[in-house]
């Protein structure tokens, strides 16, 4: 859950389709349903309100503040000199002045990006959400604080990603090695209490997606969408030519204009480097952008516990 965007300010058209599969659950089996949207994904965010709202105050029980800080820094080191999955969209060209921005980020011009009102209700909310996530499915899920990807080369460790967890279901691991969980609380522009389940999933997060399947080797990804008003599940299934698209783009990005950036910086602090500067998308990015549409459009929801949809047996 290492990006926010706000609630869907319109909602698209979409159609669901029941299936005769069930997804076991805790508290009973529920309807597998499909859907498919013709509308467009939710706006980026454009700003965060001043003063927190009245759901993020802290109260007794509540999250363990230094565990989390401890978290964040651990997090922050390993991201430092590595594109880590959330960002893969930027590096790519997903919304506009991003790439510019993370670029310069990456080779010092700019303080990474620390968070922000809508991040720090995502870190509180988290593991309320995966909480909720097992009941619903009763998967078991675990944690791994950071992986690298193995490219097989001798070149330095450059990708990675944290996911929200790891998914291991009751199945043969022979069948199934498990997926991954990842997890979004939308702040809903300051008003989270206000909130509920996107309907679709935002084509936007399929490379986030796809480059924590593709790490940690699994072939599915359960998109977890929590708010205080109810939650979704989405399937996302892992796409390698995707990926192979994907990886083009961001080898790029890396070696052709960051790589290069630090090492005259290294030798310069004051160095022109702005023959180094990429454009705000890469030429693959109209390309990946309509398969991560596809992929996003086709992704079944999974389970739905808000009323009509959740139905259980």
């Amino acid at each position: 859950m290492r990006a926010f965007h706000k609630l869907v300010k319109r909602t698209p058209r979409t159609s669901f389709c029941c299936r005769e599969n069930l997804l076991s659950g805790e508290h009973g089996k529920y309807m597998l349903y499909c859907t498919h949207s013709e509308g467009e994904p939710p706006d980026p965010p454009e700003g965060e309100p001043t003063d927190p709202p009245n759901a993020i105050a802290a109260s007794p029980g509540g999250p363990d503040w230094e565990k989390l800080e401890k978290t964040v820094r651990e997090w922050g080191e390993l991201r430092k000199t590595r594109l880590t999955a959330s960002v893969f969209g930027f590096a790519i060209g997903f919304w506009e002045g991003r790439r510019v921005q993370l670029w310069k980020e990456k080779i010092g011009l700019l303080e990474p990006f620390s968070g922000n009102l809508a991040t720090n209700w995502g870190t509180l909310k988290e593991a309320t959400a995966v909480q909720r996530y097992v009941e619903l499915t009763n998967n078991k899920v675990t944690h791994q604080l950071f992986k690298s990807y193995p490219l097989g080369t001798s070149l330095p460790d450059w990708i990675g990603c944290s996911p929200d967890g790891l998914i291991s279901t009751k199945l043969p691991i022979l069948l199934d090695n498990g997926g991954i969980l990842e997890v979004k609380c939308p702040f809903n522009g300051g008003q989270p209490q206000l909130g509920v389940p996107w309907p679709y999933v935002p084509y936007y997060y399929m490379p986030q997606a796809q480059g924590l399947m593709e790490i940690f080797d699994r072939n599915w990804l359960d998109f977890y969408i929590w708010t205080m008003n109810g939650s979704s599940i989405y399937r996302i299934d892992r796409n390698p030519d995707l990926w192979e698209l994907m990886l083009t783009a961001l080898n790029d990005f890396w070696w052709g204009h960051v790589t290069p950036a630090i090492r005259l910086r290294s030798k310069d602090s004051n160095a022109d480097v702005k023959r180094f500067k990429p454009g705000p998308h890469h030429a693959l990015y109209l390309t990946i952008a309509n398969k991560c549409r596809k992929l996003a459009d086709r992704a079944p929801l999974l389970l739905n516990d808000q009323q009509p949809r959740l139905v259980r047996r």
